[in-house]
């Protein structure tokens, strides 16, 4: 992923998707064990008015279309995800691979794993590791952090986040924060905030809508519409 300011020729890329509902949340709420040896087929594609991610617009303030199939057997996934992408005035696509593991002991769930940036007409390639923790607890309440690490250039994201889900009309409330812990090359530390909406539109659509706040872009209201035939466990963003 990208970076999408003027600094774009000089601090590497971050891409992602606007809220999925803490992507965790569904392995932790309900009691579903990820280890089930089952291998299952996931894909959908989210429409979101701005494509957010790491505190910075990766289409400059644009709508983005983002298909996305995953697969998961057992603890293991993988996918491949797309969107539209827009850097300095020119357009461009961005293309995802990822892969992680993600554990469970009670009631917490590990992530671990990579994703993997590459874009059509831009040779350069970026990818992140990354580690994840979250806990489902009580009341319908969710907790998660996750810490990623660009390999090609040392830029480090962490973003911590809470989902709560035992609200009227099927609503979900969710927000988190974000820091590049002074890593980027940025003069002072990026960091971004975010809180919103979900709520589901029967089994397999999904809208929200969400306040965000980025020390580098100010303040933007995010509208995401997502369509799926099932839930997806990997390929979250941070935002």
């Amino acid at each position: 992923m990208r970076a999408s300011l003027s600094q774009a020729d000089s601090l590497k890329s971050y891409g992602s998707a606007a809220m999925q509902s803490l992507m965790l949340s569904a392995c932790l709420c309900g009691g579903t064990s990820v280890a089930a040896q089952e291998l299952t087929l996931a894909y959908g594609v989210n429409f979101v008015s701005n494509y957010v991610s790491f505190g910075l617009t990766q289409t400059q303030d644009r709508p983005a279309v983002q298909p996305w199939v995953e697969a998961n057997y057992g603890l293991f996934y993988a996918g491949v995800s797309g969107s539209n992408v827009r850097f300095a005035g020119v357009n461009d696509v961005e293309f995802d691979i990822y892969a992680g593991i993600q554990p469970q002991v009670g009631r917490v769930v590990f992530d671990l794993g990579y994703i993997h940036y590459a874009y059509r007409d831009d040779p350069r390639e970026f990818g992140d590791a990354f580690l994840g923790v979250a806990v489902g607890l009580d009341n319908g309440l969710s907790l998660a952090s996750k810490f990623y690490y660009e390999t090609r250039s040392d830029d480090r994201w962490l973003y911590t986040q809470f989902a709560f889900e035992d609200l009227p009309w099927n609503l979900v409330l969710s927000g988190g924060f974000g820091t590049d812990m002074g890593s980027s090359l940025f003069p002072d530390q990026l960091y971004a905030a975010d809180l919103g909406l979900t709520r589901g539109l029967g089994d397999y659509t999904e809208v929200d809508l969400r306040a965000y706040h980025s020390s580098e872009e100010g303040n933007k209201i995010l509208v995401e519409l997502s369509f799926f035939n099932g839930k997806r466990l990997g390929g979250s963003k941070g935002r």
